[in-house]
């Protein structure tokens, strides 16, 4: 979510000039089996991207902004780390 960084950089009485996001493909030297795909993926080809860096944001009053920044921050690695696809059918709680 590309806004948080502009209210991040308010807060601080910054302005951002640009920003870019680069995502290095990965792959591995041997084989690789694929659970998802139910193949193998060859030694080489490409098994997925990189790029988030492991960030931690603390908040020492509770702020709005700040905290709704944070919480999205604080949660890239377990976005990263989450199994592919949708949960279709969830029902609301009584």
């Amino acid at each position: 979510m590309w806004n948080q960084n502009g209210w991040l950089c308010s807060k601080m009485n910054l302005h951002i000039t640009s920003q870019t996001q680069k995502c290095y493909p990965t792959s591995h030297s041997e084989d690789l089996y694929s659970s998802t795909l139910d193949a193998n993926i060859k030694a080489g080809d490409p098994t997925g991207m990189e790029g988030e860096p492991e960030t931690t944001v603390s908040c020492n009053r509770p702020a709005n902004v700040e905290m709704t920044c944070a919480t999205i921050v604080n949660r890239i690695p377990q976005l990263i780390d989450a199994p592919a696809g949708y949960l279709l059918g969830l029902k609301a709680k009584d």
